[in-house]
């Protein structure tokens, strides 16, 4: 009797280890499609990410262009040092920002001052 008990336990302690090595493979699928659908989400990210540094050094290259255009036409206006001069010394300004802003209202005294007053 104890040989037969010895018998059931060996011959259930076989067929627990099939079913625990099937419930492991079932928990790795589970793990591996998980760990699959976590990957392709990194990889749109990615091209998402790709793309939107694509256009943000498009734009920046546009920009820089622009910029360059406006301070080739910003230099083309011809400021009076006199003029220059009258803004630092009653605004209390740079003589940098005081020719720029003379410069962007076309050498217009009173509309440079208008603008650094405000």
């Amino acid at each position: 009797m104890a040989d037969e008990h010895d018998e059931n336990e060996a011959g259930a302690a076989e067929n627990a280890q099939p079913a625990q090595a099937a419930h492991h493979d079932a928990g790795k699928a589970d793990m591996d499609k998980v760990t699959d659908f976590a990957e392709e989400k990194e990889m749109a990210q990615s091209t998402d990410l790709n793309q939107t540094m694509k256009l943000l050094t498009e734009q920046h290259k546009r920009d820089v262009e622009e910029r360059a255009v406006r301070d080739r036409a910003l230099a083309a206006v011809s400021v009076k040092a006199e003029d220059v001069q009258l803004i630092v010394t009653e605004l209390e300004v740079s003589t940098q920002k005081a020719e720029q802003t003379l410069r962007e209202q076309n050498g217009d005294l009173a509309a440079a001052l208008a603008v650094l007053a405000n």
